[in-house]
């Protein structure tokens, strides 16, 4: 209500000045008058004057429509109704009342005086007329006796001359009232005509021109829209600083109202809500007088002015953060950088986040991908340090979305998530605190994630972007330097681990008992690896079992019998893969295990369980002899380098125990060695005796074949020749009285004797061949092979096609071999003399190192079921009316050849032809590859 009251009483407010200056003049008189006719109204009602309440209220109604007119801008409307009402009010109480002597007559020339300040000359004479008809209604009513009027004893009887007065004098009233407003509205008019003109210049000023009054409430404003009039007009301007300005504001305000001038950037609420920066001048509006009747403001938008001083500051704040980033990245790099061990890598790291961010904890994790689980080798909580162990990565923890989207996390937590923290989430490390605040980021090398790093707060929201990029930089930079170091420790680890197999292949392989060596490998890599329990396992292939040669478990050597291999366990899955196995037990198997002791296949101690144990192969030739086993009761104890050192061992290890058995083996040689040594001697002794008995027999053997030959060449000669001679004269001289079968068996006498006289010259040349001399030299053998034909083919009657390949030299004897390769191509000749198209091929070819001659031919073959019987002496496979022979021929060729140091062998399939293959001391000489026929 008290909202709806202070609205109504407000002063009216419109763009024309005109218009403004009478409504407000009308909103004044018309509350006043409202005021005054509400008070007579209550007095006439508490009187009993009805007819006056009556009137009243009447006057009261026009009175409000002419009140609602001036609020919508009607002043002129309101102008009429104000006026106008009031004559006819006037005009109701003087009717009621003394008439044209009331004293009330003297409110006509008020209500004159007020139409020449609302109305323009054409209303005044309107308003005029209004008075006069007012006075004549008067006049005439009292005249005629039509009106109530109270006359008293002393008043005068009304006369007519008394309206002619009254109108008279009311328009020598207008008249001079109409003069008075034309000169009025005239210079009215030119005060306006130099507001507009004034109002166009200040309208055209860019900056907002405003002016205050004492207070500091708005009266006019430069290019106000009905908007910004309607939200800035009579409003203080205190109401539009803001709250940090208000009081500086009043100083400021009172400091202008003495007579200074101010200029000052102030922020100032806007009618849309928004708060903008002006550049305002403020200076005092003097009266005539010399006093201070308002403020003048000129503001001008800084905002933009604002804005850019604004991105500049930030654009400056944002530089030197990126500076002071940037320092504090290149002292990590060059920290870091100059590191190699990873520790001292990890704890600079841990320096120099410290002197970046605020932080209570730092975490670096490792992450491996291939087991997706984390490593924590730097723990930093609160002050100390802590080892944790590793666990799998959580796809909801804050390290999982980190690795996963390869971004920069900040987490914030609230009052709620502290106290109620997510349960089986992720598993707390360090104080086992929650942290308040983190911040983590990825560390990227070589695009793959190696882990992250991580600050925490147990403040609440620690950490901004800033922070973030510069953990984000620093992980950058730490990852590579923590690559670098594990490169580096990988390396010097393996270097370490070449020195170790060196030395401990160097000691063992020194060691020729097998007990040494074992024992040797176990103190060795005691002085390497944490080593509780040790031992070396052989595995026989053939029986399938499993023997311990050492065993120690907690320095105590324990005697294990040999068992068979039995499959599921660590020992078997190693021997029959080959592959090295490495096992980290946490302390729930190891608790699990240990409630499971009946059913383990332990070796040693079976009291106790190791937390980590490893387990190679001992590998030799290619063939997996056994496994070498080191193990440890601490957890993580091994790592996948300590495997591959430990698989380095096996190989030394198995490379040693064989050494071993080859000297034990060696040693057993020697022995028998020396023990066959002593029989030899003895038997050389018995074998001289032999060799000069054989000798002497072989010289009497010897002289016996002389003399058979002897007797062969010169006895059995003379009687054949006789046998020859007497058929050949018989037949000669008595052919034509001898009957035909006399004569068939005189000639087949004939025959037989010469085929005895060749078999004896075969024998012969057999004989003499094994005590001919072999004299080697290099024979050409492709001219040896074309001589050998064109002498065979000059008594040859039908064609025969050779093939002569390019033939390399050979070391030999000239005549045996020029011997042994003429039987083999007359045999060819002879064998092939059947075929129409009768072909013989005498080629070479290099195989196994040797030079392999061969000649075939395309004759009659033989079955290689009677291969063997190729080249023994009187060996035929055919008959002799089919192919003439002694069967003599192919023995002299093996003897040949045999002499010579090389093989003869043969190939063949009845009616395809033969091919027989022999092989010659090589020469050095590079065959021709050109055939020739």
């Amino acid at each position: 209500m008290r909202q709806v009251i202070l609205k109504l009483l407000r002063l009216p407010s419109f763009d024309d000045d005109e218009k403004n200056r009478v409504a407000k003049f009308l909103h004044s008189i018309l509350l006043v008058t409202f005021g005054l006719l509400v008070c007579a109204g209550a007095i006439a009602a508490v009187t009993g004057k009805t007819a006056s309440t009556a009137a009243t209220g009447a006057v009261l109604l026009l009175i409000f429509l002419a009140y609602a007119a001036n609020r919508v801008g009607h002043t002129g409307l309101a102008s009429y109704i104000l006026l106008l009402g009031g004559i006819a009010g006037l005009t109701l109480v003087l009717a009621v009342g003394q008439g044209i002597h009331d004293i009330g007559m003297i409110n006509y020339g008020l209500i004159l005086i007020l139409a020449s300040y609302l109305l323009r000359p054409k209303g005044i004479l309107i308003v005029t007329a209004a008075l006069i008809l007012s006075v004549a209604f008067l006049v005439f009513g009292e005249f005629y006796g039509w009106l109530p009027i109270k006359n008293s004893p002393e008043h005068f009887e009304p006369e007519i001359a008394d309206f002619f007065i009254i109108t008279l004098f009311l328009i020598i009233h207008s008249i001079a009232i109409l003069l008075l407003s034309s000169a009025l509205h005239q210079s009215i008019a030119k005060t306006k005509s130099a507001e507009l003109r004034w109002r166009s210049l200040v309208n055209s000023i860019p900056e907002v021109i405003a002016i205050l009054d004492t207070n500091g409430n708005i009266q006019w404003l430069n290019r106000a829209t009905t908007e910004m009039a309607a939200f800035y007009m009579q409003k203080s301007v205190f109401e539009l600083l803001t709250d940090n300005q208000k009081k500086v504001g009043r100083s400021d305000f009172e400091s202008v109202l003495a007579g200074n001038t101010l200029l000052r950037e102030i922020e100032l609420r806007t009618m849309n809500d928004q708060n903008r920066w002006f550049e305002i001048s403020l200076g005092p509006i003097h009266q005539p007088d010399g006093t201070i009747r308002g403020v003048i403001a000129v503001a001008r938008d800084i905002q933009e002015k604002k804005d850019a001083e604004a991105d500049l500051k930030r654009s400056r704040e944002a530089l030197h953060a990126r500076t002071k980033q940037l320092e504090i990245l290149q002292e990590i790099s060059r920290g870091v950088a100059s590191l190699k061990d990873l520790h001292g890598t990890l704890l600079l790291a841990l320096e120099q986040i410290k002197i970046a961010l605020p932080l209570d904890a730092f975490v670096i994790t490792f992450y491996d991908e291939e087991t997706n689980m984390l490593s924590f080798p730097l723990v930093y909580d609160d002050g100390a340090f802590y080892q944790e162990e590793p666990v799998p990565l959580y796809p909801e923890s804050v390290v999982a979305q980190s690795i996963y989207q390869r971004k920069t996390h900040i987490l914030n937590r609230t009052e709620e998530e502290i106290l109620h923290p997510p349960v089986g989430i992720h598993k707390r490390i360090g104080t086992k605190r929650v942290s308040k605040s983190v911040i983590t980021a990825p560390m990227v090398v070589h695009d793959q994630v190696i882990g992250t790093i991580s600050a925490h707060s147990y403040s609440f929201n620690t950490y901004t972007e800033d922070h973030a990029e510069i953990l984000s930089g620093a992980a950058s930079q730490i990852g590579i330097a923590i690559e670098n170091a594990r490169l580096y420790e990988t390396s010097r680890a393996r270097a370490e681990r070449l020195a170790t197999l060196n030395e401990i292949g160097r000691s063992i392989s020194a060691l020729h008992d097998l007990t040494s060596v074992l024992e040797s490998t176990y103190h060795l890599l005691q002085y390497i690896l944490p080593v509780d329990a040790f031992y070396i396992a052989l595995y026989d292939v053939e029986k399938g079992l499993i023997s311990y040669p050492i065993m120690i478990d907690n320095g105590k050597k324990w005697e294990e019998p040999a068992t068979p291999l039995i499959e599921g366990t660590h020992l078997s899955r190693v021997i029959l893969t080959g592959e090295p196995y490495l096992v980290n037990r946490s302390r729930e198997e190891i608790t699990q295990r240990q409630t499971q002791l009946q059913a383990q296949n332990s070796l040693g101690d079976a009291s106790t369980i190791s937390a980590s144990l490893m387990i190679a192969p001992l590998q030799f030739g290619g063939k997996v002899i056994g496994a070498i086993s080191a193990q440890s009761y601490k957890l993580n104890a091994y790592s996948a380098d300590d495997l591959e050192l430990l698989a380095g061992v096996g190989t030394q290890v198995a490379i040693a125990i064989q050494n071993t058995h080859l000297y034990t083996e060696l040693q057993k040689e020697l022995a028998e060695r020396k023990r066959a040594e002593d029989e030899i001697r003895t038997l050389n002794k018995d074998l001289e005796m032999r060799v000069r008995q054989r000798t002497s027999d072989l010289e009497a053997a010897n002289k016996e074949l002389a003399s058979f030959t002897y007797t062969v060449s010169h006895d059995l000669r003379a009687p054949l020749r006789g046998i020859h001679g007497l058929t050949y004269i018989i037949l000669d001289e008595f052919r034509t009285s001898l009957p035909e079968p006399v004569i068939a068996n005189l000639q087949r006498i004939q025959t037989n004797a010469h085929q005895m006289g060749l078999l004896i010259d075969e024998l012969l040349a057999f004989t003499h061949l094994g005590r001919q001399t072999v004299r080697k030299t290099d024979v050409d053998m492709e001219t040896l092979t074309h001589s050998i034909i064109a002498e065979l083919m000059k008594n040859q009657a039908h064609s025969i096609e050779f093939i002569i390949q390019a033939l390399p030299q050979a070391h030999c004897d000239l005549g045996l071999v020029r011997q042994a390769l003429t039987n083999l191509i007359s045999n060819a000749i002879k064998f092939s003399s059947k075929q129409a198209h009768a072909t013989i091929e005498i080629g070479s070819f290099e195989q196994n190192n040797e030079t392999v001659y061969f000649v075939r031919d395309n004759g009659a073959g033989f079955d290689m079921a009677y291969a063997d019987k190729l080249f023994g002496v009187f060996e035929r496979l055919h008959r002799q009316d089919e192919f003439e022979g002694t069967g003599v021929g192919l023995a002299i060729v093996k003897r040949i050849i045999n002499k010579h140091g090389g093989r003869i062998w043969a190939q063949g399939e009845v009616n395809q032809g033969a091919t027989f293959f022999f092989t010659l001391p090589q020469k050095s000489h590079k065959p021709r590859t050109e055939k020739r026929k």
